[in-house]
């Protein structure tokens, strides 16, 4: 599923406490209990502002559009048996992905952990 204009709304709430959304069908992607550090590097990348509350001082639900990130591409991709969400070409920052695959769940926690050493190293 690709948008040419992709709109993503990411919350950060359970499923069933979700407000509907009002965008009409196919053009937006709503994401739902996405962890905080993935928002953050979303945000981060994408040049968004992560907002706790659309309600402002007055009482009223407004939403500032000063918040909003740049993607030129926004994509679900199946890769082996998990959905991804895929956030292509950023404006704010360049970013890299690397999807460890392995045989069970230690073996790529392990292979996550020396990623993350071998990157320390380099950062050093």
């Amino acid at each position: 599923m690709t948008f040419e204009r992709p709109s993503l709304i990411i919350l950060k709430v359970p499923a069933g406490q979700a407000p509907a959304g009002q965008a009409p069908a196919g053009q937006a992607m709503a994401v739902r209990c996405c962890l905080k550090k993935d928002l953050r590097r979303i945000a981060k990348a994408s040049g968004a502002t992560i907002c706790s509350t659309l309600a402002n001082l007055e009482g009223d639900e407004r939403f500032d559009p000063s918040l909003v990130g740049q993607a030129e591409e926004v994509v679900q991709e199946r890769i082996c048996d998990d959905e991804l969400i895929l956030v292509k070409n950023t404006k704010a920052r360049t970013s890299a992905s690397i999807i460890l695959r392995g045989a069970n769940a230690f073996m790529c926690d392990e292979m996550e952990r020396s990623l993350h050493l071998h990157f320390i190293g380099i950062r050093l």
